[in-house]
């Protein structure tokens, strides 16, 4: 969510009120998530979007924020000639009925949008995508190493250890709407050639190149 759109922020510099810390934006990581795939699937030609709101809150400002998401990931498909679907999970049950959706439409790959529902899912969805061989890109490494196939994302413990830094600030005293907001700067290309081998993928020497990590 973005804070200062949403008015819960003055500006990312002097946050005000009691709102601070580290500001995560997945609307703008899913155009490059996008390209990142199309050049892992030559050949993909459609793709899904899988989100949820079983963890995420349907406020007014989330809504709204959840609006402009899609409006943006449909550009980003429609850059890349690439046919795009929404799928959503209101419950854990979803999941598997969503991906039967997904071999309904053809789907050869998918982004899938992190949440603490997808982290808590995260074994399911990735079992699910190898099973049916939809081609996912993640936004951690943390769904590559244990399976998944690739990731485009913030390196998660950077951004735990800058939370430490302002819990820290805090207890000494600091004003929370003092602080500015972070935004990610360090972002990781992670690629799982075992599962790249299992799905019949070439990993492009050009992406290889770029990934920060490659696991065998």
């Amino acid at each position: 969510m973005d804070l200062v759109r949403t008015s819960l922020a003055t500006s990312l510099a002097r946050p005000g009120g009691n709102i601070t810390g580290i500001q995560v934006l997945q609307t703008d990581m899913f155009a490059k998530r996008l390209q990142l795939l199309k050049e892992l699937v030559p050949h993909l030609a459609r793709v899904g979007r899988l989100s949820e709101t079983v963890t995420l809150s349907v406020d007014e400002f989330v809504t709204a924020e959840r609006e402009r998401a899609r409006e943006e990931a449909r550009a980003a498909a429609r850059s890349l000639d690439l046919r795009l679907h929404f799928y959503v999970a209101t419950r854990p049950e979803d999941v598997p009925g969503l991906v039967g959706d997904m071999i309904k439409h053809d789907d050869q790959g998918m982004v899938v949008v992190g949440s603490p529902f997808m982290s808590a899912h995260r074994q399911q969805i990735i079992d699910l995508m190898a099973r049916h061989h939809i081609a996912a890109m993640y936004g951690s490494k943390t769904y590559v190493l244990p399976g998944g196939l690739i990731s485009y994302g913030w390196d998660d413990s950077v951004l735990v250890s800058r939370a430490a830094a302002y819990v820290d600030k805090i207890l000494k005293g600091a004003k929370a709407g003092d602080l500015p907001i972070e935004q990610p700067t360090k972002f990781e290309l992670v690629i799982n050639l075992k599962a790249a081998k299992a799905f019949g993928l070439s990993i492009p020497p050009s992406l290889l190149l770029r990934a920060d990590q490659v696991i065998e």
